[in-house]
């Protein structure tokens, strides 16, 4: 498992730096070159109108350039997260596994989770809009200025921020449930609200801990962004921090496999492991072993 986070955090840090090194000199240029240069020229003129072509050019290729590092990153970051998961269950298990092998299960098996994860997202879209429909017009009616209505709204989104995080314990074991088990979408979903009864109180307060975990994290990067610091030091810096949000998030999936194994244990269900191509025999010496041995 330790040969796993090593292994994702080394790639997360390197797309974190293929972007910062390839986006920093079309942010130079968009800034310092053709935003300065053209308040300076004068509208109507041929410079004016070749120096703004220009901004709309390097804006055009910054937004295709962040667009292919976002879908990048949420392809590596769904894998890595599919990956995980099972390792997870492996090690639990106490079964191992080659690396290429646990890449193969991995990448055989991305559909289930990805279909579940589009019901999940529905979910939480279809949360989020009622939230706002509901609590926008509170906010306006309770809130007579800028401050109350600030107030309002903070007061207002805590109770709905928690009622998200109760809700999200079946969302995210729906996710484990179809990454070890043949079930996807609505089944996963209805599977994992089925074995978490009597769990659910355990489940929130583990998201609870992650999320109070995230924003602290997050708090202090903030407070370290505001200092004026060299910029080999800002990224630096950056690097840490998607090393440590990596290391939560790769908690989180390992807390909520074994979060799973419990609600599995509690209704007297065995876990099965869906991995029909993988041989648990002995395995060379060499190869790199994802196993609960491993430090």
């Amino acid at each position: 498992m330790a040969f796993i986070a090593v292994v994702i955090i080394f790639l997360q840090t390197m797309l974190y730096l293929f972007n910062v090194f390839s986006i920093t000199p079309l942010i130079t240029d968009l800034i310092m070159k053709q935003s300065y240069r053209l308040a300076l020229a004068a509208p109507g003129t041929p410079e004016f109108a070749k120096l703004l072509t220009g901004l709309q050019k390097d804006t055009n290729i910054f937004l295709v350039v962040e667009l292919i590092f976002l879908l990048i990153s949420l392809i590596v970051s769904f894998f890595f997260l599919v990956s995980t998961t099972y390792a997870s269950a492996l090690i639990h298990g106490e079964k191992m596994i080659t690396i290429k092998d646990l890449v193969s299960t991995t990448t055989r098996s991305l559909k289930r989770p990805f279909v579940t994860c589009f019901y999940v997202t529905l979910f939480v879209f279809g949360y989020v809009s009622l939230c706002l429909i509901t609590l926008a017009p509170l906010v306006l009616i309770l809130g007579g200025d800028r401050v109350t209505s600030q107030v309002a709204a903070i007061v207002l989104s805590v109770p709905v921020a928690v009622f998200y995080t109760y809700l999200s314990v079946v969302w995210d074991l729906a996710l484990v449930v179809s990454i070890v088990e043949e079930k996807m979408g609505i089944e996963a979903l209805g599977k994992a609200a089925q074995i978490v009864k009597g769990m659910k109180l355990q489940g929130f307060i583990l998201n609870l801990l992650l999320t109070i975990l995230s924003l602290i994290l997050m708090q202090c990067f903030r407070l370290i962004s505001k200092i004026k610091q060299p910029e080999a030091t800002q990224i630096v810096i950056s690097m840490v921090a998607v090393s440590l949000a990596w290391m939560v998030r790769m908690f989180g999936d390992t807390a909520y496999t074994v979060f799973y194994y419990r609600c599995k244990k509690t209704h007297g269900e065995e876990v099965e492991l869906q991995a029909p191509d993988v041989e648990y025999t002995k395995i060379p010496t060499f190869a790199p072993l994802v196993s609960e041995n491993m430090p």
